[in-house]
């Protein structure tokens, strides 16, 4: 099958494999090369950087048209890429456009599934192929594919897992997408998963112990919980229960923010940060 790649984190890596070894990869669109580092190098996407080193055509435009009249896909497969699509590529070719989601639609629809999932304490996660609509992911649903969410996973991990979980879903699809029944979603089920910021990573102690856990949990690795400790904000990698010493009343209990990092340092415990500190 002739297919057309959007996607631009590392999350797209192993299915871009799959589509190498398994499929006509005939294009990819990704993101533009954005500036990175100290010294604000231009920087390209992890999809771009693939698609050199495995000498596959790359574009970095919003020209969609021109690319889907130039490279004429079967079908379009979309995860991560980030941008809202119009209308005109969404129909394209014998199977329209697919997209790759982070969560079991309806739930979590949004730019941050992942991580919210996290965050709400699920026990069960998974990936969906839904035909994509014009409206935020409120297509048919074409496959999903659970996976369960450890108590040790963060989003980082997680993200680790969902991409080759990401592959194994779309491998399915385009093996059986001739005898798929699309299913409408429950729209009075569906959940937002807004995007997570620096304004937001704050740790509110008015919550519960476990909630606070399952926020840091989520934030890591990125943009990575807050909490601000006599002025000194301290980004917070980890957080686990303690009612001994060294921790922080919350709503029911106590907490030890066990792996932090002060302005300008190195990530440590907080044994090391504490010591000789009152």
């Amino acid at each position: 099958m002739r297919v057309l790649f959007m996607g631009t984190p590392d999350i797209c890596l192993p299915s871009l494999d799959y589509l190498r070894d398994n499929q006509e990869l005939c294009a990819i669109i990704t993101g533009e090369d954005k500036p990175r580092g100290r010294g604000n190098k231009l920087t390209p996407t992890p999809v771009a950087t693939w698609a050199e080193e495995n000498n596959i055509r790359a574009y970095k435009t919003n020209n969609y048209l021109d690319i889907l009249h130039t490279e004429k896909p079967d079908i379009i497969v979309v995860l991560a890429y980030g941008k809202i699509l119009p209308k005109e590529i969404l129909d394209y070719g014998k199977f329209g456009c697919v997209n790759l989601h982070g969560s079991l639609l309806p739930k979590w629809r949004g730019a941050a599934p992942i991580q919210h999932s996290i965050i709400n304490g699920d026990k069960i996660t998974g990936m969906t192929a839904q035909k994509m609509a014009a409206k935020l992911d409120t297509g048919y649903i074409l496959l999903q594919k659970k996976i369960a969410i450890e108590d040790s996973d963060t989003a980082g991990s997680l993200f680790e897992k969902m991409a080759i979980l990401a592959k194994d879903t779309l491998e399915e699809l385009l093996n059986s997408i001739n005898n798929i029944t699309p299913i409408k979603q429950d729209d009075s089920k569906a959940t937002y998963a807004s995007m997570l910021t620096k304004e937001k990573s704050y740790i509110d102690t008015n919550k519960t112990c476990d909630e606070i856990i399952n926020f840091v949990r989520g934030y890591n690795p990125s943009p990575v919980a807050r909490y601000d400790y006599g002025g000194e904000i301290l980004k917070i990698y980890e957080a686990t229960k303690d009612d001994k010493g060294r921790s922080i009343k919350c709503s029911d209990g106590y907490i030890r923010l066990k792996k932090l990092q002060p302005p300008n340092k190195r990530i440590m415990l907080d044994t090391e940060y504490l010591r000789g500190r009152k």
